[in-house]
Order: structure tokens, then sequence, then C-alpha cells
């Protein structure tokens, strides 16, 4: 790799990784190096994340908050890290899960 595009990789790496794993790489030369490892290291979050992730996702409901915007928040938190582990709930799952949550007092709102 030409030796001005390497360390302005290296650099870029570096101030937009995140600051524990900066340390971590810091003593690696070869921005692809450190590329890889970061792959690697989202590879092995993604393992941690998907069970927790999903296992909320399929016990969380509607009535179990007590504001709208905090179940909106909560949808939304859950949705990234799902999508963060690439398995997105569509717009329609969304829709399905809010629905089915609801209480039966509630269904007049659908």
């Amino acid at each position: 790799m030409f030796e001005p595009t390497k360390y302005h990789a290296l650099y870029i790496i570096r101030n937009h990784v995140y600051t524990d794993l900066k340390v971590e790489y810091l003593m690696k030369e070869d921005p692809q190096a450190i590329w890889l490892a970061l792959q690697q290291w989202y590879e092995q979050e993604k393992v941690v994340i998907l069970p927790d992730a999903t296992h909320e996702w399929n016990h969380f409901r509607i009535q179990d908050l007590k504001f709208v915007n905090e179940y909106n928040h909560v949808m939304h938190n859950l949705s990234s890290e799902l999508k963060f582990c690439e398995k997105e709930p569509s717009n329609l799952e969304k829709i399905e899960k809010t629905l089915s949550t609801m209480l039966p007092t509630q269904m007049i709102l659908q």
C-alpha cells in the first residue's frame, strides 16, 4: 500500500473507532489488519447480542409500559439491535407485534 494512503487510512480508523478499542489496536501498523480485527470483533458482538435481542423481542408487550412513547423508544432500540445483527424486523412485523400485544380493551383503537 502506498505509504501516505496507508497512514491516512490508519488516521481515519483510529479517530473513528470506539475509545476502548483504540487502545487495543494502537500498535498495529497495517490498516487492513485493523479492519479485519474490527470485523471479527463485531461479528463476535453480533453472536452475543442476537439471543438477548431476540428473546426481548419475543417477550416485549405494549402493556408492559406506561406510555406509548416509552414503547416506541424500546421498539426502536430493539429494532436497532436486531438490525445490527442483520435480523431487522420489517414495518409489518412491528405493526403486527404492536397489535398482537395490545389488551382487548385497547382493541377499539385498531
